[in-house]
C-alpha cells in the first residue's frame, strides 16, 4: 500500500480510466439473473450450437432413447409431487438429525431438499434480524435491490450474520449434511470439515413483486455443457452419454475440478440458468415447483446445488419473509489457497 507523500500523480489517461471506473454502477443481485435485470434474453453465440452437435457425435439414438425414457420417469414423479405438494420435502428436528434414519437420508437425496427444525432457538434467530435491521439504519449507503425499496441486501459480512455462522448448531448441520456426499477417486476435498461461505441475506416485505425471481439453479449455467466448464471435472458424462440412470448427484470427485464461471458474471450468457414452461416444458414447473413447508425463525432450508428453486412472485404474506443466506460448503485446496 503507497504511502500518500510517495504516490506520483495520475497520467491523464489514468486519471481518465479511474475516474471511468470510480463512476461505475456496483452490482447486486440483478446482474446476476435476466429476469431481475430487466434486460432481454438473447440467443446464445453460435458455439453453443456446435457445442451440442459435438456432445452429440456418434450417440444420438442412445441420447434419444435415454431422452424418452427421463420424460416417462419425469412424468411419473412430476404427478408425485403435484399430488404431494409440500409435503414431498423431508423435515427433520435438529435435536434428532444425529440419529436420522437411512430412510430419511435417502429421501433427502432423492429429493434434493430439507428443512431442519429448530436449528436456532427462535429468540435468538429474531435477534438475528432486529440486528441487521439496526446494522442497516445506522448505514443506510447499503447497497440493496431493488435501490428503492429495498428487499435483498449486498452484506456479507455484518455481525449477525456473522454469529449465524458460526453457531455450534449452525456446525452440526453443516457437518451432518456434508455426509450426504462421498467420492469416487482421490480428491482435494474434506467432506467432514465445513467452510465460511459469505453470502446476502434478504428481508422481504409484504406485497413486495419486485424479488420475483422464477425457477433458476445456481452454480453457472452455460458451464454445464463446456468441456472446460463442468466437463473438466467429468461432472454430467452419464447425462451427456446417454446413461442419465447411472448419473450421481451426490459424488463430489469432479465438482472441484469443474468450472462454474468461464462466463463474466452478469453479462450474457454469464448470468444464471433459469426455467421457463416455454423452454422446459417437460419439468410442468406450473405445478411441480411447491412451497417448502412452512418456515420458523431459527429453522433451516437446505437445497442441493442443482435443485431448482425460486421466489414467489409475490410475497403474499402479512408478515416480512427474512432469510440469511448460508450456504454449505466444503474445504478443498482451492478454497484453503483462496483464504
Amino acid at each position: 500500500m503507497l504511502r500518500a507523500s510517495l504516490a506520483k500523480p495520475s497520467p491523464p489517461v489514468l486519471r481518465r480510466c479511474m475516474t471511468s471506473l470510480a463512476a461505475k454502477k456496483e452490482g447486486d443481485i440483478s446482474d446476476a439473473f435476466t429476469s431481475l435485470s430487466g434486460a432481454q434474453r438473447e440467443p446464445l453465440p453460435d458455439r453453443y450450437r456446435q457445442l451440442k452437435l459435438n456432445l452429440l457425435q456418434g450417440r444420438q439414438d442412445k441420447i434419444v432413447q435415454s431422452w424418452n425414457k427421463l420424460l416417462r420417469e419425469l412424468k411419473r414423479e412430476n404427478e408425485i409431487v403435484a399430488q404431494k405438494g409440500p409435503g414431498v420435502i423431508p423435515q427433520i428436528e435438529f435435536e434428532d438429525l444425529e440419529r436420522s434414519s437411512d430412510v430419511l437420508r435417502e429421501e433427502v437425496k432423492k429429493r434434493g431438499v430439507v428443512v431442519v427444525r429448530g436449528v436456532v432457538p427462535e429468540g435468538e434467530a429474531r435477534a438475528y434480524k432486529a440486528e441487521v435491521e439496526e446494522y442497516v439504519a445506522r448505514n443506510p449507503s447499503t447497497r440493496a435491490f431493488p435501490p428503492h425499496d429495498p428487499q435483498v441486501y449486498e452484506l456479507y459480512w455484518s455481525p449477525p450474520q456473522l454469529k449465524a455462522r458460526s453457531h455450534p448448531n449452525f456446525l452440526t448441520v453443516q457437518h451432518n449434511l456434508m455426509s450426504l456426499w462421498h467420492t469416487t477417486s482421490p480428491t482435494s476435498i474434506s467432506l467432514s470439515q465445513p467452510f465460511s461461505y459469505a453470502d446476502r441475506l434478504r428481508i422481504r416485505q409484504p406485497g413486495d413483486a419486485s424479488f420475483a425471481l422464477g425457477p433458476h439453479i445456481d452454480g453457472g449455467s452455460v458451464e454445464r455443457w463446456e468441456p472446460e466448464g463442468y466437463g473438466a471435472g467429468h461432472v454430467y458424462d452419464a447425462i451427456l452419454q446417454g446413461n442419465w440412470e447411472f448419473y450421481d448427484p451426490w459424488d463430489a470427485s469432479g465438482r472441484v475440478d469443474a468450472v462454474n464461471n468461464r462466463e463474466l458474471q452478469g453479462a450474457t450468457p454469464g448470468t444464471g440458468q433459469e426455467l421457463t414452461g416455454e423452454l422446459h416444458p417437460h419439468l410442468e414447473l406450473e405445478k411441480t415447483m411447491v412451497h417448502v413447508p412452512e418456515i420458523r425463525p431459527g429453522d433451516f432450508v437446505a437445497w442441493h446445488c442443482d435443485t431448482i428453486h425460486s421466489v414467489d412472485k409475490v410475497h403474499a404474506g402479512t408478515a416480512d419473509s427474512s432469510v440469511l443466506y448460508i450456504p454449505i460448503c466444503p474445504i478443498t485446496a482451492q478454497n484453503a489457497e483462496y483464504m
